[in-house]
């Protein structure tokens, strides 16, 4: 009979792991996505089904079927309401931060988390010891059981996050998946009630009361080593997401594969786990469960000690499925390198993970088969909360990401040394864990560990180890590495070129050359069209080029700079002689937070000038900076004739996507200008509510600055039309080149999803090519002067951009009269410009 409620749990693991996907996400929007905010968010999640595991263990309906489907169906119920209350939510966390309680945000952040995640996650958390009830026998199976239940609801789980991640959020956004997780719980509920029936009534017992009796030696250690284990496992899958990011991309893919590799082997170990512990019950008697108990634990120490060994092997893994699918031509290639690696490196460890479940309800519950089950699930999932919090806030700021995996292997060790206590042989084996990470430390090449080939794979065609190595550090020096909350920063120097580069999770994200025009003119180029730039918001610190640009403008007075990982600050420093003495202006504020949390929490009108350069869209978490949510809630805090400077990447996205971003800006803002800043490479989006018109005589302000036009020389830029010629589109202009492309939004999703699928294509060449086809020439920038209209050619020119220059001339030689003194003037000078 039981194994009719297969099924039911299994399609209710589905939907609690997509709740789970959505939740966090939509969070994230409000709270942001550095480390801490999204340790935060997990704890609030984790501490709610720890409550409801221990509620659930408490409550003993007759009928637990019946008060799981009414569970299944609240769950349903607010599932629909969550998008709406967190809307409705907003203004008081505003006001939170506004007001006089600022100081405590990090401690009522995670109230608030709770708030809202609380209802929902303890009734998930209630499930699994309701239906245990029913399914649980008292002669000796106890724990296969549950074990079964505990397998289907994972494997339930492994579903969910597939389907959620690789099917319906892509295709159909957030709120319609999260329309289709709820009906997944009504029918989770209807399964349930009408299945009820087919089950007796449970009539209380003293077993049943177990729970109300202080628990025996055995079983106190045993709820002692369930949440070791817990703070542990948890401790590990943040240590594991950062490694994913390091090693394979911190795209949702990347994180998906992890998250699937996990699920799995947890779902397989919980089935496993649960038979083995029975079977040491049965023919050992408790004192067996233990020592199984233990021994999974020190397997536990055993994997975290040697995971660290194995992660350098996973750009081997990833570049191996890569070529043998042809990720070229194959994006999916990416997702399966990801998973592949993630899988062969993780998969063991969550086996064991899985079985520590089982083998911890057989040892508490000992002998009989009492629904022990809340405490256990409570248990594990309060150390998760400690384990996770533990990791981000602590653990990997002051030991980094080798020393918080040597702490997972002390506590497993403990929780082996406690579950056992009386067999020597694995007392001592615990003891030698416990010392082993004081005296060995797996080797970190950092150069390797940050070489970025998830990235970069198809930049270059020796793939072969020694290619491999020779890429990631043949011609580099290390200069700096530090592992922060959010991401690993690196800096090194090319010492060909001496080209000083900055990497985060070892994607190049700042250079002291090939992106040195960006970094200047994103900030320099919405500068021209704003009278007083007084208050100045930049997004993003990286080497500091960008916002040490802003300090260049003599009229600012105040300059934000907000930036997601602290460790920026040591590689900043670093690029000192490039970014214009940043770090010693008095006028410049550094901010440690997420870009959008930031703009959210500020009032309107706050800045004359932003300019937002953040990492690359298709980066989860990044993606949240281009959306059109996050544009209009940025236009409504740029004071009056304020500007908006959005950087925006050709490479690595579609065609699809880049029209979709660009008439996503255009339809926020009512006057628009589009810029090419690097060919081939990058765009600067404008926007303002006041015209924002490309003349001589706007770009001329620039270069009335001293130190300006110094700057805008060393990119190659020294006359005002220069930067004229850079301009593509106005904003009706940018509406037409982007068509009819769908627009970009918190919902859909689009880029955060689709763009990595263009990562090792050829698509930027695509792109740029189809811009400067459509690129207008700014007839009104010079007026009626064919003279000037040649010095606009000149600019064309100069810039790389043939096809206007050329227009540019054909009109100039055209206006003037055929055998005029005037044309001849003209067909001279274009004679010496050709030459």
């Amino acid at each position: 009979m039981r194994r009719l409620l297969l099924p039911v749990f299994f399609l209710s693991g589905a939907t609690s792991l997509v709740y789970q996907t959505l939740w966090e996400r939509a969070l994230h929007l409000l709270l942001g996505t550095s480390g801490v905010a999204l340790a935060t968010v997990l704890a609030a999640f984790m501490a709610g089904l720890g409550l409801g595991g221990w509620l659930g263990g408490r409550w003993s309906p007759a009928r637990p079927l019946r008060a799981y489907g009414w569970l299944e169906l609240g769950i349903g119920g607010y599932a629909l309401a969550f998008p709406m209350l967190l809307a409705a939510a907003e203004p008081a966390y505003l006001a939170l931060h506004r007001g006089a309680l600022a100081p405590l945000a990090p401690v009522l952040e995670l109230l608030f988390a709770a708030a809202l995640l609380l209802p929902p996650t303890v009734a998930m958390g209630t499930t699994l010891p309701l239906l245990s009830r029913v399914v649980v026998d008292r002669i000796g199976t106890a724990s296969e059981s549950v074990s079964e239940l505990y397998a289907a609801n994972t494997l339930g789980a492994v579903a969910g996050t597939f389907v959620a991640g690789l099917v319906l959020l892509p295709t159909l956004g957030f709120t319609t998946t999260n329309q289709v997780a709820a009906v997944g719980n009504v029918l989770v509920a209807v399964l349930a009630l009408v299945l009820d029936p087919w089950f007796p009534a449970l009539v209380p017992t003293d077993d049943l009361d177990f729970d109300e009796r202080p628990p025996s030696a055995p079983a106190s250690a045993g709820l002692v080593v369930v949440f070791l284990c817990g703070v542990a496992g948890l401790a590990s899958e943040v240590l594991w997401t950062r490694m994913v990011a390091l090693m394979l991309g911190a795209t949702t893919y990347a994180f998906t594969s992890m998250l699937l590799a996990v699920l799995l082997g947890i779902a397989f170990g919980g089935r496993v786990g649960g038979t083995l512990s029975d079977e040491a019950l049965r023919f050992g008697g408790s004192a067996a469960a233990r020592r199984g108990l233990a021994r999974v634990c020190l397997l536990l120490a055993v994997g975290s000690f040697v995971l660290p060994f194995l992660w350098p092997w996973l750009p081997y893994v990833f570049v191996g499925v890569f070529d043998l699918f042809d990720g070229r031509k194959n994006p999916l290639a990416v997702f399966l390198g990801s998973f592949v690696a993630a899988t062969l490196v993780l998969l063991p460890p969550a086996v064991a993970m899985g079985s520590v479940f089982p083998y911890a309800v057989r040892v508490v519950a000992g002998d009989s088969g009492a629904p022990v089950v809340g405490k256990v699930y409570a248990a594990n999932t309060f150390g998760g909360v400690l384990g996770a919090l533990s990791a981000a806030f602590v653990g990997i700021p002051l030991l980094g990401l080798r020393g918080v995996a040597g702490a997972t292997v002390v506590v497993y060790a403990v929780a082996g040394i406690v579950a056992a206590p009386r067999a020597r042989g694995h007392v001592a084996a615990g003891v030698v864990l416990a010392l082993v990470p004081f005296l060995v430390t797996a080797p970190w090449d950092p150069l390797w560990m940050n070489g970025g080939l998830y990235q970069y794979v198809a930049f270059f065609s020796d793939h072969s180890p020694e290619g491999l190595a020779h890429f990631t550090s043949g011609n580099q020096e290390l200069l700096y590495v530090k592992e922060g909350r959010s991401s690993v920063v690196t800096v090194g120097k090319n010492v060909d070129t001496s080209n000083l580069w900055l990497a985060n999770n070892g994607k190049v994200d700042a250079s002291s050359e090939g992106d040195l025009p960006t970094q200047i003119l994103v900030s320099l180029l919405g500068a021209q069209f704003v009278e007083t730039p007084d208050n100045v918001l930049v997004v993003g610190l990286a080497s500091g080029i960008s916002a040490g640009a802003v300090t260049l403008l003599p009229q600012v007075k105040h300059i934000e700079v907000v930036e997601l990982e602290p460790a920026i600050l040591g590689a900043a420093k670093l690029f000192a002689p490039y970014n214009f003495g940043l770090l010693d202006d008095p006028r410049v504020e550094l901010v440690w937070n997420d870009g959008r949390n930031h703009v959210l929490r500020a009032r309107e009108q706050t800045w004359d000038l932003v300019v937002n350069e953040p990492s690359n869209p298709y980066l989860s978490g990044v993606s949240n900076l281009f959306t059109r949510e996050f544009w209009e809630v940025g236009r409504t805090r740029l004071a009056p004739g304020g500007v908006w400077c959005q950087w925006v990447q050709l490479y690595g996205m579609g065609p699809d996507e880049l029209d979709g971003l660009i008439r996503t800006f255009a339809e926020v803002y009512p006057h628009v200008a589009v810029y090419e800043v690097l060919r081939g490479a990058d765009l600067v989006l404008l926007g303002a509510d006041h015209p924002l018109v490309p003349t001589e005589e706007a770009a001329a302000r620039l270069f009335a600055a001293p130190r300006v036009a110094e700057a805008l020389a060393k990119i190659e830029l020294v006359h005002p039309l220069e930067v004229v010629a850079l301009h593509a589109f106005d904003r009706e202009q940018a509406l037409a080149f982007a068509g009819d492309a769908e627009p970009v939004t918190d919902d859909n999703l689009r880029v955060e999803y689709a763009a990595p699928l263009w990562l090792h294509t050829d698509i930027a060449v695509e792109n740029w090519d189809r811009l400067r086809d459509g690129a207008h020439v700014r007839w009104a920038a010079v007026g009626d002067d064919p003279m000037r209209w040649l010095a606009l050619a000149h600019a064309y020119g100069s810039v790389g951009d043939g096809r206007r220059a050329r227009q540019v001339r054909a009109r100039a030689f055209g206006w003037l009269a055929p055998g005029s003194p005037e044309q001849q003037e003209v067909l001279e000078l274009l004679r010496a410009d050709d030459d």
